[in-house]
């Protein structure tokens, strides 16, 4: 894996601003942050799936840009969807905090992505070279949290509803939530919604259709409309 520092151009420096972690500092204090952390670059091609061993996989990761799933998996083998980073998501250009250290993480690029991935100590541990960018950093970071926990807390609170329809229904309620309108995309396929909602593809795939025959909600491909608004109150 290579080092971020011996791939770091230009125009990075404008995508790295608009990521909450660095937001409101300096190009100059970006550089040094880098220098000091010296973080790891992944660069994915749309569809390519890197596998973080332990030795990587409680680090914080930065999408610099793309699209990415992240996963984890246990030993045995099985797979669980734990977020979507999109790089226009205001609250997903950071994924961090939750340590799998016991744990297998995968990234799987949904388009041409570059990742990097930065060791937590290089906020927590006090360095006198870097003390106030690690100040400003750590705030970022806080801020951040707010987002993430969010995500966290809504897909409990789908992961706890008795059915797989239930599931569905308030899923689709926070997409539409978020998007202000009934008529919204949501970001995964078939296979990514039933992993995050932690169903059976083929339960997800019938409960959907029974939602759309009742009029409660149409759909095609990724793109919904909410029907029946009574259902999502």
């Amino acid at each position: 894996m290579k080092r971020y520092l011996e791939n770091i151009k230009a125009k990075h420096f404008s995508q790295l601003h608009d990521k909450i972690l660095f937001s409101g500092l300096s190009d100059s204090e970006i550089y040094t942050f880098i220098q000091c952390a010296k973080p790891y670059y992944i660069s994915l091609e749309a569809g390519q799936i890197v596998t973080l061993d332990k030795s990587y996989s409680y680090m914080i990761s930065v999408v610099v840009s793309g699209d990415v799933l992240i996963s984890s998996t246990d030993i045995e083998g099985n797979k669980t969807l734990i977020k979507s980073i999109t790089e226009g998501e205001s609250s997903g250009s950071l994924y961090s905090i939750l340590d799998y250290r016991n744990a297998l993480v995968e990234i799987e690029a949904r388009d041409d992505s570059e990742v990097i991935l930065i060791d937590p100590d290089s906020l927590f541990v006090t360095d006198e070279k870097i003390a106030v960018i690690q100040q400003k950093m750590l705030v970022n970071l806080i801020h951040s949290q707010r987002g993430l926990f969010d995500h966290l807390s809504k897909r409990m609170y789908c992961l706890t509803q008795r059915s797989i329809r239930d599931k569905i229904i308030k899923y689709l309620g926070f997409c539409s939530e978020q998007a202000h309108s009934n008529r919204f995309d949501i970001p995964l396929s078939r296979e990514d919604l039933a992993g995050y909602l932690a169903v059976d593809r083929a339960s997800l795939s019938r409960s959907l259709g029974e939602l759309k025959r009742e009029k409660v909600i149409d759909f095609n491909k990724n793109h919904f409309i909410i029907l029946d608004e009574n259902y999502f109150k």
